[in-house]
């Protein structure tokens, strides 16, 4: 493999390294002065798990439109609390490491 192409590879494994350290620390600060966000994107973890397990399941059973409604109201509700503390609602987010292009350094 090309040195070039490998250098290339390292740098951008360590931007996705610490792009994922920096929202960890981010939802550690608003975890802690914000619990309620917490209780929500775990409620939007379970939510995702059941909508995936009902649409293997019962593919027939037309769940998605419920359980979509539910996410969004608990995302409404998650951004008014971050809003409500003086952040914005993509705080939470995995930030870009391109912004001109809009290329994120994720796995």
């Amino acid at each position: 493999m090309n040195t070039n192409y490998k250098e290339l590879l390292r740098k951008y494994d360590l931007r996705q390294t610490e792009n994922r350290r920096n929202l960890e620390e981010r939802k550690r600060i608003i975890y802690k002065e914000i619990p309620e966000v917490e209780i929500l994107d775990n409620q939007l973890s379970t939510i995702g798990i059941r909508l995936l397990k009902s649409m293997l399941n019962e593919p027939h059973n037309n769940n998605k439109e419920k359980f979509e409604n539910y996410s969004n109201e608990k995302i409404v509700k998650k951004n008014e609390l971050l809003k409500r503390h003086n952040y914005t609602p993509d705080y939470l987010e995995l930030k870009y490491s391109a912004t001109r292009c809009n290329v994120k350094s994720v796995a």
